[in-house]
């Protein structure tokens, strides 16, 4: 038998071990488990914009309403009293949005993470992955 070195490179491959044929099922479980941190990822996503969307308007509506009270009542005591009861909710409005696009934003690194290293910590896999032989 010839030595590695000295063997031709398409009888070199011939002889190594090729890796085994991934089944259906384990594809399948792959694909699956893909599907659902994408799905996560694109939910974080929408639940950001829907709430920095409402965000806004409520922020636009607030100013408007504010300019008509303050032309109506010529900037009298109602526009004072108006504008103290609407800004504060606004600001509280807009800390509790801040803070829900916050979590979203670390679920969506979450999934993220998860979407790129299937096992995030040394020997510890997804379910799926528990079926290749890196992880048994």
């Amino acid at each position: 038998m010839l030595d590695h070195k000295h063997m031709p490179a398409m009888e070199r491959l011939k002889e190594e071990q090729t890796l085994p044929e991934l089944s259906s099922q384990l594809v399948t479980m792959l694909t699956t488990e893909h599907y659902n941190l994408q799905t996560g990822r694109s939910m974080t996503v929408a639940d950001a914009n829907g709430r920095c969307t409402l965000f806004i308007g409520a922020v636009s509506g607030t100013l408007i309403a504010i300019a008509f009270t303050g032309q109506v009542s010529r900037m009298g005591t109602a526009f004072f009293v108006f504008s103290l009861v609407l800004l504060p909710s606004l600001f509280l409005m807009g800390l509790i949005t801040f803070e829900r696009v916050l979590q979203s934003a670390i679920e969506d690194l979450t999934h993220a993470r998860d979407h790129a290293h299937p096992a995030p910590l040394p020997g510890v896999c997804s379910p799926a992955a528990t079926l290749l032989p890196a992880c048994i």
